[in-house]
């Protein structure tokens, strides 16, 4: 999923026995408050990959965000979502490279290598 810095990300968990975790771009861990299931994550202003994780031997509960030190042992991965400041950038960046890369392969497959002509 991507999303534009600022948009909220929407992720329903089990209610029961399941804890989520946010691991925002930089390795800050955050343990969202979850509404019956649902997670509403709104601190989306760092653009990068965030990665989500469950742990079933718990649950979260509407307390307040908190920030651990490191995931809790059990922590299992459960996906990820990327935040783009815009994605046509995002999109132009990889058709550039693409591009280059093209340019560059041609170059090097099609030169002529003209030896040097040496007088007799």
């Amino acid at each position: 999923m991507n999303l534009l810095v600022g948009e909220s990300f929407d992720w329903r968990i089990s209610p029961k026995n399941n804890k989520a975790y946010i691991v925002a771009p930089g390795g800050k861990i955050i343990i969202p408050p979850s509404v019956d299931g649902k997670i509403i994550f709104k601190d989306t202003y760092i653009p990068g990959v965030y990665q989500l994780y469950r742990n079933p031997r718990v649950s979260n509960s509407e307390s307040k965000t908190s920030t651990p030190a490191n995931l809790p042992y059990g922590a299992e991965p459960a996906g990820s979502f990327t935040v783009n400041i815009d994605p046509k950038e995002s999109f132009q960046l990889r058709y550039l490279m693409r591009k280059l890369i093209i340019y560059c392969l041609k170059r090097m497959l099609f030169s002529r290598v003209v030896p040097e002509s040496y007088p007799e």
